[in-house]
This record gives structure tokens, C-alpha cells and sequence, in this order.
């Protein structure tokens, strides 16, 4: 037998969603999805050559009727709680694409010779309403700091209907602990061709990240990957804001906030120097500004962070569309930023009571009647960057408190993204920056103003 494995070439042939175990003992485990889709398979080895060869033996097959009857699809095997658990999804003989979760447990420590109970379909916490109730499947597990995570793809909506990621943490091994907390969904055009598809979410752990491919797109010559990536950090976050968000509760904004998330994310583990309404949070952005946010998980990293955001230590990079063409490559902004004395809505070039203000800028690209353009911010004022373009007369677009929207009227709010954040590391003391990619809507815009000579 070869014992050598080449990425170009097959390994193990007519075994779909392939999924490799390797336990503490160095032994490795294989399951896949068998052609039939009718039953669930286990391969051991001590060598990853030598699954190719390694006999196969059924622990399960599916009922004759009903619930797991068909479409036996994508097993995994995982040791979490303690035992043993294959992962897996499962269709009806009458109803075909009612594709579930579920779960079976190994009742001993080998689980080729040791016997399997199933403990039946994922089970959503008590609050969730919306997990598991239509079609799911591609469920993984993953451990990080000591909790356990689950992670699935889920369809919403009608018609052809979009396939999302989704994650919780878990109370069991087929029990959610948390409502369901969105990770990704197809914004981008090489994740919906044929179909609007995130799914098959698989995760690695390396030098204290976590990296989480999934697929993209219908299975046809269009399927690819994307990746995930967070920090597995006990003392912060850093959060990729969407547009429409706002940050922490207020009046008329009691539900649906970035605090709301990270409270089902993080649950106690977060700093309370701000009080019960803003738990983590040591700095903002406006509800329709995207992009990287810090939030913190105790006192300690809080006061930190929130020392250099005071010293204006704190790199903060933009990137934003703004109205006109600026003729300078580049260029600067100071003035006082205060309230509007008349309007308390919004803030304005105030000397007389406002705070100092500075913001670089730089032209990345230029447009007919447009510019794209990065701001690094010396201080962090209230709107810091829509009054100061606004005040030389280049307001973001899109921004309708300090400029117009005559262009594009379907814009919700600026077109200003926080793209870079670097920080000090409040444990390790080293500096680290991290990058927010543009939103599916900003790159839109931008190939919209490149393809529209008049704009």
C-alpha cells in the first residue's frame, strides 16, 4: 500500500462529505456519506493512508420509514460530554427534503465495536423559535475555551430560499444552550450561483485562532469556499458591525443591538464598567456605519483598551465614498467638534465649545462624481468624519444628516466602513491590528461607480 497522500489525486473514493476524527492516542477515524445515503459508516487506522484500506463497519442504518429514512447525509464523529457522538443529517421517505440534525451516542469507548442509541434531532433552547424548524443540516462541532459550539446551515425564506450558517453554544450533546446567532450569509456573488448557499461549516484550531471554512454556491462547477477566522481570546473581541446596527441599547432600540448579540456569544463574560446597558463596550460607531468594533470581556481589558482610546493610541482606518471629486491625493481636517447649536441631532465645527477633532485622508480611486477615499482618525469625536467631509465640501454619500442622497437614493445611511483597528494587546502588551473586509453592499457600490461613467 502507498503510504504517501496527494492533494490532486483521490483518496477515498465514493465516500461524499468525508470527515476525519484523530483521537488523543493518535488513532485516526473516517465517516462520509455512503452513495445509498441510507446508512453511517466508520473507518480506523493509525495512519491517515492506511483509512483507504481500513475495513468499514456500519454502526447505523436508517428507519424504514419517516424521520431518518432517507437522505442519511454528511456524518461526523465527535468526542464531546464525554463520549462519543456522530453528528449527521436525515430525510423522510414522504417528505424527501425535510432534512434535520441529529445525533446518536456511543454507549463505550470504541466506537466501531461498542453499540450506538440515537438521542434524535437537535434541540433548540427554550427561547429559540427558529432553530431546526426547516431545512438543516451540516452540523459540526467545535470546543473553545472550555464550551462546547455548534455550527449548521439552515434555509430562510420562500422560494428558492437562502441557505445561512448559524452557531450556538451547546447545554448537551444534542441540546442548544443559546438562541441561534447568525455567522455568515451569501452577501457576495461567488456564494449564489444557482443558489444562495453558505453550508458545509468545518472548523480548525491553530496558534489560538479558529479558522471555519464552509461551501458556497449550487454544487456544480461553481461550488467554492470561504473562510471564517476569530481570535480565541479570554479578554476581547473584535466584532465586524453590519449597517443597521445599533451598538447598545436606547430609547426606541431595546432589541436587536450589537449588545443583544454579543450577550448570547459571550453571556456573563464581559466587562460591566459600563453598567448593565453597555456590558463590553469601550467604543462606538453610528448604527449605519459597518466594521470593526472592540468589545471586551472584563474590567481589566475594558480599562486598557479604553486608556489608549484615551491617548489617542488607538489606529483606526475608514474607508469611505464620499460626493465630488477631491481634487488632493491627500490631505487633512482639524477643527472642533461640538454640538450643532441649533439642531441636537447633529454635531458640528464648533471652536467655541467643541472638542479638538483631526482626520487624514487619502484618495484610493475617483469617479466622475465621486471618490473613494481612506481616513485615519487622530481623535474619535461624534461623527467625526461625516462633519469634517461634510465641512470641506465632500460629504459621505449616502449620509443625509450632513449631505444629500440625490444619486443613490436606495442607500441606507453613510457609506463609511471601519476598516482597520490596532490596539495594544491589554494581556500580551503586543500591538495587533485587525481588518474588517467591505460589506457586500460597499463593493457593489464601488463596481456600480466603475462600470457608470456619469457617476
Amino acid at each position: 500500500m502507498d503510504s504517501k497522500l496527494f492533494f490532486n489525486k483521490p483518496w477515498i473514493e465514493q465516500r461524499a462529505d468525508p470527515y476525519v476524527y484523530r483521537d488523543n492516542n493518535g488513532t485516526y477515524y473516517f465517516t462520509a456519506s455512503v452513495p445509498e445515503y441510507d446508512r453511517i459508516v466508520l473507518r480506523r487506522a493509525d495512519t491517515l493512508a492506511g483509512l483507504r484500506d481500513a475495513p468499514e463497519h456500519e454502526i447505523w442504518h436508517c428507519h424504514e420509514s419517516g424521520p431518518q429514512s432517507l437522505h442519511i447525509w454528511a456524518p461526523e464523529l465527535h468526542r464531546v460530554f464525554g463520549k462519543w457522538h456522530i453528528y449527521y443529517s436525515g430525510g423522510d421517505k414522504d417528505h424527501p427534503w425535510r432534512i434535520r440534525p441529529y445525533v446518536l451516542q456511543c454507549q463505550g469507548e470504541d466506537p466501531i465495536a461498542d453499540p450506538w442509541i440515537e438521542l434524535g434531532k437537535m434541540k433548540p433552547c427554550k427561547d429559540d423559535k427558529f432553530s431546526f424548524r426547516a431545512f438543516s443540516l451540516d452540523g459540526t462541532v467545535f470546543q473553545c475555551n472550555g464550551e462546547f459550539y455548534y455550527v449548521w446551515a439552515e434555509k430562510v425564506g420562500v422560494g428558492k430560499q437562502i441557505s445561512n450558517l448559524y452557531i450556538g453554544k451547546m447545554k448537551d450533546a444534542h441540546t442548544l444552550a443559546t438562541v441561534q446567532v447568525l455567522l455568515t450569509t451569501p452577501d457576495y456573488d461567488w456564494e449564489r450561483y444557482g443558489f444562495w448557499v453558505n453550508e458545509g461549516p468545518a472548523v480548525i484550531k491553530r496558534n489560538g485562532k479558529s479558522f471555519l471554512t464552509y461551501s458556497a454556491s449550487d454544487t456544480g462547477i461553481h461550488y467554492c469556499m470561504g473562510m471564517l477566522t476569530a481570535d480565541e481570546d479570554a479578554d476581547l473581541l473584535v466584532v465586524n458591525k453590519p449597517k443597521g446596527m445599533v451598538v447598545h441599547p436606547s430609547a426606541g432600540h431595546t432589541s436587536g443591538t450589537l449588545v443583544n448579540a454579543v450577550l448570547y456569544h459571550c453571556r456573563d463574560s464581559l466587562s460591566g464598567i459600563n453598567g448593565q446597558l453597555r456590558p463590553g463596550i469601550v467604543h462606538r460607531i453610528d448604527m449605519d456605519t459597518t466594521g470593526a468594533l472592540i468589545v471586551c470581556k472584563n474590567d481589566a481589558s475594558h480599562a486598557a483598551i479604553a486608556e489608549q482610546i484615551k491617548a489617542h493610541s488607538v489606529t483606526r482606518r475608514y474607508r469611505g465614498i464620499v460626493q465630488g471629486c477631491v481634487k488632493e491625493d491627500s490631505g487633512s481636517v482639524e477643527g472642533a467638534i461640538g454640538r450643532h447649536p441649533q439642531d441636537r441631532k447633529r454635531m458640528a465645527i464648533n471652536v467655541k465649545n467643541g472638542k479638538p477633532a483631526l482626520t487624514h485622508y487619502r484618495v484610493l480611486e475617483r469617479f466622475a462624481k465621486h471618490s473613494y477615499l481612506e481616513f485615519e482618525l487622530e481623535t474619535g469625536r461624534t461623527h467625526q468624519i461625516r462633519v469634517h467631509m461634510s465641512s470641506i465640501g465632500h460629504p459621505l454619500l449616502g449620509d443625509t444628516l450632513y449631505g444629500h442622497n440625490a444619486s443613490f437614493k436606495h442607500l441606507q445611511g453613510q457609506t463609511l466602513h471601519a476598516m482597520v483597528i490596532g490596539f495594544v494587546h491589554p494581556s500580551t502588551g503586543k500591538y495587533l491590528e485587525v481588518e474588517a473586509p467591505l460589506p457586500a453592499y460597499f463593493t457593489e457600490l464601488l463596481e456600480k461607480l466603475r462600470r457608470m461613467p456619469n457617476y
